[in-house]
């Protein structure tokens, strides 16, 4: 694989991965009505556990243990986002560019409707 052809992948892929961003956040900012009228009893029902389980106890060294675990695996993790982000945006693209003659054929029928109706 040349330079360029490498590239072009790289810019698709990051176009794809773009796309796929978009599509998830509006998917997501429609699930937040449903999400915000949940809200209260979401919160009671966790409350309610907190209260009856008591508060969870840190120790520090488990703390510092989950927090470097964590850290270790957030490139592994940020890797998988952005191939899955953008394998999503290829297929909307996909689904748009099926699409489209659909919609030009469309766009051209109505003016030569409108062209006969004239005439006529």
């Amino acid at each position: 694989m040349t330079t360029i052809d490498l590239a072009k992948d790289t810019a698709k892929k990051t176009l794809f991965a773009a796309v796929g961003a978009g599509t998830t956040a509006l998917d997501k900012a429609r699930e937040l009505p449903e999400r915000v009228i949940s809200l209260p009893t979401t919160l009671s029902t966790r409350v309610e556990k907190i209260r009856s389980n008591g508060a969870p106890r840190l120790k520090i060294g488990d703390l510092r243990k989950t927090v470097r675990e964590f850290g270790q695996a957030v490139p592994e993790r940020a890797t998988k986002v952005y191939e899955d982000l953008s394998k999503r945006g290829e297929e909307v693209l996909g689904k748009v560019q099926k699409q489209a003659p659909k919609a030009k054929a469309k766009t051209a029928k109505a003016p030569a409707k409108e062209a006969e109706k004239a005439e006529a």
